[in-house]
């Protein structure tokens, strides 16, 4: 009998703690994200596109038409297009001739552990080359990751799927 009542305590204390402990904490649905809200930039809901891919176009290290706008895209797989310097098929060139490039399509914050990411491999300058990308929803960072030039600031392009 005695060794019953011993044996209880510690439950009563564990759910007195458990109780107390429920009432001071906030509720799943009323805590914040622990990640910043999305930049207040113009949405881009119809990217360049060429053959239903996405173009990524890389110039001076830079992604002009991607940076400052939030692009929009469906959820599944999609190729992306990627151009750097010399387009020789559209008569553009980049001056100076920059080194080959890579990008790199990660979750954006706290959704990075539960996104894909996506690099696309090592993309010479004046060249086109596919990327292939299974995208889920969520909220996504494009940068460049390899390439000449790497520690000046560069503006990371924002993508959402949905």
């Amino acid at each position: 009998m005695r060794r019953q009542r011993h044996a209880s305590i510690p439950c009563l204390v564990a759910l007195s703690l458990l109780l107390g402990c429920a009432q001071t904490l906030p509720g799943w649905g009323g805590r914040n994200s622990i990640d910043p809200p999305l930049p207040n930039l113009p949405a881009l809901e119809h990217p360049r596109e060429e053959d239903g891919k996405v173009e990524v176009r890389v110039i001076n290290g830079r992604m002009p038409h991607l940076e400052g706008h939030i692009t929009r895209l469906e959820p599944g797989p999609r190729t992306l297009l990627v151009v750097t310097g010399e387009d020789r098929a559209k008569g553009e060139s980049e001056p100076g001739g920059a080194g080959p490039v890579a990008l790199w399509l990660r979750g954006r914050g706290a959704q990075r552990a539960l996104l894909p990411q996506f690099t696309s491999g090592r993309v010479n300058p004046g060249t086109r080359q596919d990327w292939s990308v299974d995208l889920k929803a969520g909220h996504y960072l494009l940068s460049i990751t390899y390439g000449a030039d790497l520690d000046a600031l560069r503006p990371e392009a924002v993508i959402v799927v949905r």
